[in-house]
C-alpha cells in the first residue's frame, strides 16, 4: 500500500478506532501492518511461482501453497470477515505479479465472480477484493462484470473430477461487459484447486476476445504428494 493511502486522514482515524491486528493471531499489529512480527517471521511474504499453457491460460502465477499458516489466514479472509486479507494477500499478488513481468503487459484485471446469493450472504466476494487491490495498486484497469455465476452447488464440493469440471462449465457465463480489443487479461482468483474454475473463466474471455488470458492467485492447493 502506498504511503500516501497508508498515512491519509480517513486512515489514520481507523485506526485510531479499530487498531489493526494480527490475521493469525489477533493480536495488536504496527502501523500499517496485516501480521504480528512473529506471524511475519514465521510466514515470510511468499515467492513468484508459476506454469505455462495451463487451465486455457498463457500462464498461471501464485504465491504459496494453501496450507499450514497460509490456508489459515486464507480461510479468515474467505468466511471470517478479516479484511487484514485483503491487503495481505493483495501484496502477495503485486509481488508475483511484478516478479513475473506482466505487469507491463496486462492491460485489464478482472476477477473470477460469485453467485449473487451467495455474495450477498458473505457481504463480499473476496476474488473481487483482491481484484481491487491489484488494480489500485498497479494502476491496471479493473473489468467488471465480464464474467456471471449462477447459484449452483458449490463446485468444491464434487468429487468427481469430470462431474465438477461439467458443474462448474454449466455455473459460468459471459457478462455483459465488452472487452478491449487485443486485451491482455489478469484472472484473479484466490486459490487455484483443481483448475477447472480458470478454465471455464478463461475460456469465456477469449470468447470475449481476450487476445492473452493470464491466471493469478495467492495460493495454490498443493499437489498429492506421491505414494
Amino acid at each position: 500500500m502506498s504511503e500516501e493511502k497508508r498515512f491519509s486522514p480517513g486512515a489514520v482515524l481507523k485506526n485510531l478506532f479499530f487498531p489493526p491486528r494480527c490475521l493469525l493471531c489477533g493480536k495488536l499489529t504496527p502501523w500499517g501492518e496485516t501480521l504480528c512480527p512473529a506471524c511475519r517471521k514465521r510466514m515470510g511474504k511468499g515467492t513468484l511461482r508459476r506454469e505455462e499453457t495451463v487451465f486455457g491460460c498463457d500462464r498461471v502465477l501464485w504465491a504459496e501453497d494453501y496450507a499450514g499458516d497460509f490456508r489459515l489466514a486464507m480461510e479468515r479472509f474467505k468466511f471470517s470477515g478479516e479484511m487484514a486479507g485483503r491487503a495481505f494477500f493483495g501484496e502477495m499478488l503485486c509481488r508475483v505479479l511484478r516478479e513475473s513481468g506482466l505487469a507491463q503487459e496486462v492491460t485489464g484485471i478482472t476477477f473470477v465472480p460469485m453467485p449473487p446469493a451467495r455474495k450477498r450472504a458473505r457481504g463480499y466476494n473476496q476474488a473481487e477484493l483482491l481484484a481491487e487491490y491489484l488494480s489500485q495498486e498497479t494502476g491496471i484497469p479493473l473489468f467488471r462484470e465480464l464474467l456471471t455465476r449462477e447459484g449452483r452447488a458449490a463446485t468444491h464440493e464434487v468429487k468427481n473430477p469430470e462431474k465438477r469440471r461439467l458443474l462448474t462449465e454449466k455455473s459460468y457465463h459471459a457478462g455483459k461487459a465488452l472487452l478491449p480489443r487485443d486485451a491482455a487479461v489478469l484472472l484473479v482468483d484466490d486459490i487455484v484447486t483443481t483448475g477447472a474454475t480458470l478454465t471455464a473463466c478463461a475460456r469465456l474471455l477469449r470468447e470475449k476476445g481476450a487476445a492473452k488470458v493470464y491466471g493469478a492467485a495467492p495460493l495454490r492447493t498443493p499437489a498429492p504428494k506421491e505414494k
